[in-house]
């Protein structure tokens, strides 16, 4: 188990993989009263390899597993649970399944915002997952309202981290469909100020970022000039990007 740990943290997926593989074969030879424990953080170790990987139905087993044993042996409110909880939610919304990650997200958060000081960035990514599934399933006025209440509480001015350019991004989504366009291109642009400080002008996020404004930008009376513009230089960095 400690060797799937180390690679875990070196970043190599596929020896962690292997090693915890391995830990799982031997953990019926483990003390009774410790096997739990174990099978505990190997579980986990295995789930999170499988979601690196994009094998997210074998992640999905694995998490669920964790689970299980997590809520015998953690107290309700351990942030352990929690983030099993907020990684089962992101594996729902990539399958599409958006009511059982709304579900787990919202668990995750009910956890971690009983457990950790109001306004703490523990919470800002379930919190953050929750507006995203709501923009999905076209619940605009309600991701908006959570969205700018996300700015206030886990975001400042200072911030330049990709966190508030994905809250920028999200809020300019929910604004354009609730036909709010000069609202929506203002934060875009954030998001888009934000992607190029971090990333550079030829980045794909910055690229991602410009087909969103040309979006917006085909939905403004003779906006349609300037969003050709954008789809242009977004297909200049495209193009720049290497396979």
């Amino acid at each position: 188990f400690e060797i799937g740990s180390v690679y875990w943290r070196r970043k190599n997926v596929n020896k962690s993989l292997r090693s915890y593989q391995e830990s799982l074969r031997h953990c019926s030879n483990v003390e009774e009263e410790d096997v739990d424990s174990l099978l505990m953080s190997v579980y986990k170790g295995l789930a999170d390899c499988y979601f690196e990987k994009d094998r997210y139905g074998k992640a999905l087993d694995n998490y669920a597993e964790c689970l299980k044993i997590q809520k015998v042996e953690l107290e309700d409110g351990s942030t352990e649970i929690a983030y099993t909880c907020h990684r089962i939610g992101l594996i729902y919304q990539k399958e599409e399944e958006y009511e059982n990650a709304m579900d787990f997200h919202s668990k995750a958060l009910e956890i971690l915002e009983a457990s950790c000081d109001e306004g703490t960035k523990d919470c800002s990514a379930s919190d953050l997952e929750v507006a995203r599934i709501l923009i999905l399933t076209e619940e605009y006025e309600e991701a908006l309202r959570r969205l700018e209440n996300h700015l206030d509480k886990y975001c400042n001015d200072e911030d330049m981290s990709e966190n508030v350019a994905s809250v920028y991004e999200l809020l300019g989504a929910a604004q354009r469909n609730l036909d709010q366009c000069n609202e929506s291109i203002a934060s875009l642009n954030k998001a888009l100020d934000i992607r190029t400080k971090l990333f550079g002008e030829t980045s794909a996020q910055v690229a991602n970022t410009l087909v969103d404004l040309g979006r917006v930008m085909e939905d403004v009376s003779d906006g349609s000039d300037d969003a050709i513009s954008l789809y242009d230089q977004a297909i200049t960095i495209y193009q720049q990007i290497p396979d």
